[in-house]
């Protein structure tokens, strides 16, 4: 399994990334585009021992998770509605994504905007997502029409209405990850790597302070 680690600057991802990959990557001012974290760790089990004492096999080989860590959404990508390629190249890899959320207050961390809003930076980043996969969905389709203008292939035909219900539902403001699609459709959408379409974890950031305030 690949887990892709987003969400804004500033906002601990690299911190989990370390916990998680148990990894030493550079933390703070971790921002410039094109930087990616990359780590697999180990899945612990304590039934894999078993296993490997009964089948009294030589070489135990346990589970594994890559991490992906990339730089934070920046105000400037969102203003100009252009995420970093490498960034999305690499995060339409991974199976699953996990967006870290900050919210932890810290005078020695501003965030990017100036305060925290946690609802603000989800739906930050979550258009961004959109974004990029609504470009995808319209390249493809304009090429695909042309295509069928000239050949009338049945195929072409059933990914030009799967790829203008993706149109739809993104304009709608709403992720791919929604819509129930069929096995084929799965499989002829899968090379696109929709990243709205991927399983999605919010990480919650929280101080040692909010820590003490839930217990």
């Amino acid at each position: 399994m690949k887990i892709g680690i987003v969400g804004r600057p500033q906002v601990g991802k690299t911190t989990v990334f370390n916990i998680l990959a148990q990894s030493n990557a550079e933390i703070g001012g971790y921002t410039s585009r094109g930087q990616i974290n990359l780590s697999t760790a180990n899945v612990p089990d304590e039934r894999l021992a078993q296993i490997t004492k009964i089948s009294e096999s030589k070489k135990t080989t346990p589970a594994t998770i890559d991490y992906v860590d990339v730089a934070g959404v920046t105000k400037t990508d969102m203003e100009q509605a252009e995420l970093d390629s490498g960034m999305l190249s690499e995060l339409r890899t991974v199976d699953a994504l996990a967006h870290v959320v900050r919210l932890f207050e810290d005078e020695t961390v501003p965030h990017v905007d100036g305060n925290v809003d946690a609802e603000r930076d989800i739906e930050s980043v979550a258009l961004e997502f959109a974004l990029a996969d609504f470009q995808i969905v319209e390249g493809r389709l304009t090429r695909l029409r042309k295509q069928f203008q000239n050949q009338k292939l049945p195929e072409q035909l059933s990914e030009i209405k799967l790829l203008e219900a993706c149109q739809k539902t993104l304009e709608a403001g709403k992720p791919l990850r929604i819509l129930d699609l069929s096995a084929n459709e799965e499989k002829l959408i899968r090379g696109y790597g929709f990243l709205t379409q991927k399983p999605l974890l919010l990480v919650c950031n929280i101080g040692e302070t909010q820590l003490d305030a839930a217990d």
